[in-house]
């Protein structure tokens, strides 16, 4: 599958991703995108832990170009560890001397995230305003130990702290032999993300949320 990178974004299999200002970003963040600076986020939605994750794709550092490395470097990204809760700045030495990967996380049902957005006024009052936008799907660096136990037939569900900026996904994987995952993403580690437009039912946007388009203006 082929893969590109650049300062504003990221393309792996067809399906391109936003980048700037990705460290100040999380799953289901919400607020303004700015086009020189990114994504600028006020807040989470709330009860986020009712959102059931998909994780399928995933892509391994090492088959990355030089050039690739070099884009991806630029920012000094965090990686997520096997073991521990702390995030650790990514250099070549690391990607030398561990197996990691790019994995994403999306939100499965953008229904599901419409309910929860109609139902929190503070999300319906900023995503009225102009080029607003909210986030669903998030691209982050970790041990492909971890990676390779979070299989297609597993089950994962998310919760935010919003105090500290942490998602913390929960569930299990799938096969003869499950096990329980338990994983802090902080926003520090967000390498990518993608952004959805909110569409309203009723003029001027005083109706609720009745589709979220993606967003990949600005990117290659």
């Amino acid at each position: 599958m082929s893969t590109r990178i650049n300062t504003n974004g990221f393309r792996f299999s067809g399906r391109t991703y936003h980048r700037k200002g990705a460290h100040g970003v999380q799953m289901g963040s919400y607020g303004i995108k700015h086009l020189l600076r990114g994504f600028s986020h006020f807040s989470y939605v709330k009860d986020v832990e009712e959102l059931e994750l998909d994780s399928l794709e995933a892509i391994r550092l090492s088959q990355m170009s030089n050039s690739e490395i070099n884009i991806l470097l630029e920012g000094k990204p965090k990686w997520i560890p096997s073991k521990g809760d702390a995030s650790i700045e990514l250099s070549r030495q690391r990607i030398r001397d561990y197996d990691l990967e790019l994995k994403r996380f999306s939100i499965k049902s953008r229904n599901r995230l419409m309910e929860i957005i109609n139902a929190d006024e503070e999300c319906l009052e900023v995503l009225r305003r102009r080029r607003s936008r909210i986030v669903d799907t998030i691209w982050v660096i970790l041990d492909a130990k971890i990676e390779s136990s979070v299989t297609t037939g597993g089950e994962m569900k998310m919760q935010m702290d919003a105090a500290k900026g942490l998602v913390k996904l929960k569930g299990h994987t799938g096969g003869e032999f499950s096990r329980e995952i338990d994983l802090e993403i902080g926003a520090d580690t967000v390498f990518a993300y993608r952004m959805l437009r909110p569409q309203f039912s009723g003029r001027k946007r005083e109706g609720k949320v009745n589709f979220l388009r993606a967003d990949y203006r600005g990117l290659f």
